[in-house]
């Protein structure tokens, strides 16, 4: 079966990733496209968070690398491929940047829908130990959503509002009022910073629904194929 690939930010998930690789030494194999595509297996030995780079170590060494030209790179172990170049090298291994274009394996099940370019895109719910009161309502930009859950985009000024683990009450999606209000749980809360962005200013929260969106409405279908 064809493994299907998505492009990742560099959030949460991918720093647990990337720190998996160097915990556990799972493979990578490194390539170049000049080199009719000889994969050379390594380890990643260092991950810098900070900096966004990696290092990864060779027993064969690093001769017949070109560090002047693209290297790509493709892990098994909760598959990742992706194209960087090099920071510098030693004997035995190299110094990578952490490219914007990084591909994950999908393993999700159901088709996500890119909401960010839909000006009308909103989600309206409440903190459930606070369903009642009309204060403690959230109105957040829709990111993405599919049948189980959805991502939402939240200034860090309501980031103090929100934990993981939250349990909400939705109550209206984009202009449809949901008639019958649902659950949905806070799963992650990742910051999203941009190079011209000196300190973060938006979140991406990621919520879970507590049972399939079809069975509340028909938002999706309606709005979205």
């Amino acid at each position: 079966m064809e493994t299907s690939y998505r492009k990742a930010q560099f959030d949460e998930e991918m720093i647990l990733l990337l720190n998996d690789y160097v915990h556990h030494e799972w493979p990578i194999l490194l390539w170049q496209a000049h080199a009719k595509k000889e994969s050379r297996p390594g380890i990643m030995i260092e991950f810098q968070p900070t900096k966004k780079t990696i290092r990864l170590s060779f027993k064969q060494g690093v001769q017949g690398i070109d560090i002047n030209k693209p290297l790509y790179c493709k892990g098994d172990e909760k598959k990742i491929v992706f194209k960087s170049f090099s920071f510098g090298n030693d004997h035995n291994s190299i110094k990578l940047g952490i490219p914007n274009d990084v591909r994950l394996q999908e393993h999700r099940t159901n088709k996500r829908y890119d909401m960010t370019s839909n000006k009308n895109a909103f989600i309206t719910f409440s903190i459930l130990s606070h369903y009642q009161s009309k204060a403690s309502s959230f109105v957040l930009k829709l990111k993405d959503i599919s049948e189980n859950g959805c991502s939402v985009l939240m200034h860090s000024s309501n980031l103090k509002n929100f934990k993981e683990g939250d349990n909400l009450k939705v109550t209206q999606i984009g202009s449809d009022q949901v008639y019958i209000p649902f659950n949905a749980t806070i799963r992650h809360i990742v910051p999203v910073k941009t190079k011209s962005q000196v300190e973060v200013q938006l979140y991406k929260v990621g919520l879970k629904f507590e049972q399939s969106l079809f069975f509340y409405n028909y938002y999706l279908t309606r709005h979205l194929e």
